[in-house]
């Protein structure tokens, strides 16, 4: 399946509006600690699936004296690819974020529900392969597609497995001076091959 995903900066979403900024209960160190944690695991699963990675990177701004805005971006290439592979690489954010948070105790009831309406990264996916007439729906499998829960459970299958190596690219993308690590520096720390861009 050949996919057309436009490069974006990390403050647009995948239609290229500026992302939405969110109030967290949570310190500054540690919104900075879990964005991390989920853009290692776009990064790591996307190159264990064959993607090639160009970058990951969180992007940090000071917005008051209290408050700090996160983001985070992981740019990948992508040329021929299974529909599952590139949803599931989507889905990995998410996952390893969420694992991150339940770890460290801060996956709350609260939390939760606050992260319940941003997942930019499911709709990038839905939108994204419909486009290449593959259907993914946020509810429900449709004919001849998945639910996105699906997607979600074999993501967190693939987490489980890759979790070593996403838990040493976020925590190094976390304690990274400038927020950002290319793909051969994540392929040096993971020990995996960072594949050749469009081969």
């Amino acid at each position: 399946m050949s996919l057309s995903v436009p490069e974006l900066s990390v403050l647009q979403d995948h239609t290229g509006a500026l992302r939405p900024r969110y109030s967290s209960p949570l310190t500054g160190d540690q919104v900075h600690r879990h964005t991390s944690f989920h853009e290692a695991g776009h990064a790591v699963v996307s190159m264990a699936f064959g993607l090639h990675v160009v970058d990951t990177q969180v992007y940090r701004e000071e917005q008051d004296e209290d408050r700090v805005f996160f983001t985070g971006n992981t740019q990948v290439f992508v040329d021929v690819v299974p529909a599952l592979r590139f949803a599931v690489s989507l889905a990995a954010g998410d996952v390893a974020e969420q694992r991150h948070l339940r770890e460290q105790g801060l996956l709350t009831d609260e939390i939760a529900g606050m992260r319940a309406g941003q997942d930019h990264d499911q709709a990038h996916a839905i939108a994204t392969l419909a486009d290449c007439g593959f259907r993914i729906a946020a509810d429900h499998a449709p004919r001849g597609g998945m639910a996105w829960a699906e997607v979600v459970e074999v993501a967190e299958r693939v987490v489980d497995l890759l979790w070593t190596r996403i838990s040493t690219v976020g925590e190094a993308l976390y304690a990274h001076p400038d927020g950002v690590l290319t793909g051969d520096e994540v392929a040096a720390l993971v020990h995996l091959p960072n594949p050749v861009r469009g081969a």
